[in-house]
Formats: C-alpha cells, structure tokens, sequence
C-alpha cells in the first residue's frame, strides 16, 4: 500500500498538532495521483460520478473530459484515520470534516464539544454556546443537561470572572466602594467562583491603604485562609489589623512575616512595628501609610 509522504517523510510521522499539513499533504497525494492534464485552458467545472470513481470536468477550452478518482475514497479514509485523536479533542475542526465523522469519534468528541460551548458561554456568546452544546446532544445523545441553563451557568461563570479582574484593576486606583461592589456581585452570580489568595490580598492591603481597613478585614482573611504561610499575605493582614484595633493579631502576622522573610530591611521595619504595637502604639502614622502606597 502507498504511504502518504511529504517531503520525503511518512505523513504518520508528522505531530497531530498539525492537521493543516496533514489536510495539505492528503490533498497534495490526491492531486499527484489524479493530475487533470489534458485541457489547454482552465475547468471551470467538475462533477463526480454516481459511484464516485470518475470525475468528469469542463474546460474554457470547450472540452470535457473525464478522470479516474479510485483511490479518492481510500486517501481520504486513512487521513482521517491519521487525524482522529487530533479531531477528538478539537470538536470544531470535526465538526467541519464531515468526511472524518463516525458513531466512535462524534461520541468521543462530544465532551470536548460541550467544554467549547461552557468557553463560548464564558465569553458571552450565550446562543453560540447553546448551539454547540445542542450538537454534542447530537453526537451523543446520552448527555444529561438542559443546553439552555447550562449557558447561562456558565456566562455567570464568565461574569464573575470578569468583575473580579475589573474589581483588582479598579482598587488600585484608589476605588474601593466600587471594588468590594465588584467582588460582591461576581459572588451573587457564581458562589463558586474562584478568587485567589492573591486577589483577596489585593483588596485587602489596598483597601486597608486607602482607609477602608473594617471593610477589606474578611478579605484579609480569606487570604490568609487560602494561602496561610505566605508571608506578604499575613502582612497585608497585619496592617489591616492594626487599622482595626487588634493590635495582638497584628503582632502575630508580622512575626510570621518576619520569621519567613529574607529581607532585612522590611524585617527591621516590621520589627519596629512590632515593638511599637507592644508598646499600644499604632506606628501607622499617616505619613507611613503614605510611605507604604507608594
């Protein structure tokens, strides 16, 4: 049997990270072992015959002629066999290769379908979405989910995500109402919506440095809760405690800072807020608060 080949190479050899070549290099074998030589000017139509073997085309020439094609169904065939894992796992390109569908890779192909509809649906595309998950019903019917409620799920999912982005933008220049407002309704539309320790900390060292330390406190501790040995973390925390009136808990996050980190100069101004805060002295005076924004 005939290896497809390009450039010398088995086509099999090649990634399946490149259907395009793959698709290129079946059309190339296709047009190598089937050359429509013969009209002196260009076809401006062709037509298959009923059994597929046969090509009959029509030239600017005022000839037509006819062209075997009895290897089309076979080329075709063992490319899209090459080319199955690749069109599993990439749905949409499937989708479009009706020639590569069967029963076996519709129904493989269909959860990844669906995980394409949740990223249209992220993304506001709600019809689309809908669309496609309505074709991984087609694929495999087996599924067990309304394509409507899921779309708009996951368009939440997308909203929320969003807020939060827009919430961590907007804090830091100085609009804390309207970041805790942000993060607020991205929790109404998704409970589940995942923040990170990160995230949480920006909202509360930045809230906290911008007067709303009561506030941002439950997001201090969120922080704090996802990610507990992060030293920057149980500072931010610190700070937003001193601002609060717990100066004990304050003491016990900047320690933790100061037994983890490695720079001396922080550990020697935390060191003096400690000192200070035993004292029952806030050292956040304004013009340090000053020093920390900037």
């Amino acid at each position: 049997m005939q290896k497809l080949v390009k450039d010398g190479r088995p086509l099999e050899e090649y990634p399946a990270a490149s259907p395009q070549l793959a698709l290129q290099t079946i059309l190339d074998n296709i047009h190598e072992q089937n050359q429509l030589k013969g009209h002196t000017s260009y076809v401006n139509s062709a037509s298959f015959s009923p059994d597929g073997k046969r090509i009959l085309t029509a030239s600017a020439d005022k000839t037509a002629r006819v062209w075997r094609a009895d290897n089309l169904d076979e080329l075709l065939s063992r490319g899209c066999q090459w080319l199955n894992d690749y069109l599993v796992t990439n749905p949409k390109d499937l989708e479009t290769l009706e020639v590569c569908q069967n029963k076996s890779n519709l129904i493989a192909a269909a959860p990844f379908l669906v995980q394409e509809g949740e990223n249209e649906a992220r993304t506001g595309n709600i019809d689309n979405a809908v669309a496609t998950f309505d074709t991984a019903f087609k694929w495999n019917p087996s599924l067990k989910f309304d394509p409507k409620v899921k779309a708009q799920e996951f368009a939440n999912k997308g909203k929320a995500e969003r807020l939060i982005i827009e919430g961590e933008r907007i804090i830091q220049e100085g609009n804390v109402k309207e970041a805790l407002a942000d993060y607020a309704d991205a929790q109404k539309l998704d409970p589940n919506v995942e923040i990170s320790a990160d995230s949480w900390n920006t909202l509360c060292r930045q809230g906290s440095l911008q007067g709303y330390a009561k506030d941002v406190l439950f997001a201090c501790d969120k922080a704090v809760a996802l990610a507990p040995e992060n030293s920057s973390i149980l500072d931010s925390r610190g700070l937003a405690r001193v601002l609060t009136g717990n100066y004990q808990g304050a003491i016990t996050d900047f320690e933790g800072y100061i037994a983890q980190t490695e720079d001396k100069d922080s550990k020697a101004q935390r060191q003096r807020w400690v000192k200070d805060l035993r004292a029952g002295k806030n050292p956040f005076t304004d013009a340090e608060i000053k020093k920390l924004r900037n």
